[in-house]
């Protein structure tokens, strides 16, 4: 297994350096707003000298992982002290905390992300300001960042790299090859768990009749669902994008491409990978799973409203 360092640093900001690792596994997904980290590793001490508060993880030298430790327990076994450790990004907090009820215009990201001093997150720069979002009463950031992304580019956001949040799509550098050689599964599914067939909604008076919205693709697969709202003050002057943009968010996962295959080969949230004669498409879901027989990756490309379009 390549050289996978585990760094744990105490809320006074010293740290450890562990490298014998066991076994470790990362996800990140497309539509969380963090990725998870877990790992065993058998400690060269009998235990930490302070509780970690934050872990960093890198595989040969590249950090992969930066973020709060969730869960950690130094066990002793057989004369060995042995680590067990789950982290999740510190993009998790756009979960965590809700922003002030309202309306608020000239919206930019910047004036979005700088609502608290969230530490450890970056972001993408010089996007265009949106005229306005409506805040819900306990929305959560990553919910208002949502609508203000779907207004500025009918997409969601997403997190790549280490804690970096994007709401455009990457560019369109060259196809990361994954290796032929190293398959291991391919696989094809599908998810129609959340898929809703027709949306309405109330005007702004509490009417019913007046806005409506149907999914062709619930449509094809003969599902009935169909849900009821009050008027959406998000979309306040484009009330049937509210109706849209529920449609769509029902339809993420809808058909996945998944491929396994031994190593890895560097690829991220949205980057455009490449299996000759297998599949084609931007990353929507990776897990990188690390223990003593080596590396694997599992990188699944999703078909839906928002990723892979067209």
């Amino acid at each position: 297994m390549p050289t996978a360092v585990l760094t744990l640093y105490a809320a006074d900001g010293s740290f450890v350096t562990q490298t014998d690792c066991a076994a470790f596994s990362l996800l990140k997904e497309r539509y969380l707003p963090y990725d998870t980290f877990h790992a065993v590793y058998c400690l060269t001490e009998e235990r930490l000298p302070q509780p970690p508060v934050r872990a960093v993880f890198t595989l040969d030298g590249v950090k992969l992982h930066d973020g709060i430790v969730r869960s950690v327990k130094a066990e002793r076994r057989n004369h060995l002290t042995q680590l067990t450790l789950t982290s999740r990004g510190y993009t998790e907090s756009l979960m965590q905390n809700q922003m002030v009820p309202g309306l608020y215009t000239d919206v930019t990201l910047d004036s979005l992300m700088t609502t608290y001093a969230l530490p450890h997150i970056t972001y993408e720069s010089g996007l265009s300001a949106s005229n306005y979002i409506y805040v819900k009463a306990n929305t959560a950031m990553w919910d208002a960042l949502s609508a203000f992304c779907y207004k500025y580019n009918r997409s969601l956001p997403y997190v790549t790299r280490c804690n970096h949040l994007r709401l455009s799509a990457k560019p369109e550098d060259a196809a990361i090859l994954l290796p032929a050689e190293g398959l291991l599964r391919y696989s094809e599914d599908g998810d129609a768990s959340t898929i809703i067939s027709r949306i309405d909604m109330a005007d702004i008076d509490g009417t019913y009749g007046q806005f409506t919205c149907t999914n062709e693709k619930a449509a094809e697969r003969q599902i009935v669902r169909v849900k009821q709202m009050l008027f959406d003050r998000q979309f306040l002057y484009q009330p049937e994008d509210a109706l849209r943009y529920r449609i769509a968010y029902s339809n993420r996962k809808l058909i996945g491409k998944t491929v396994s295959y031994c190593g890895y080969c560097g690829e991220d949230i949205e980057d455009m990978v490449e299996l000759s004669g297998v599949l084609r498409g931007h990353v929507s879901r990776i897990l990188l799973r690390g223990n003593e027989n080596g590396l694997e990756t599992t990188d699944t490309l999703y078909f839906d409203s928002f990723c892979n379009v067209g």
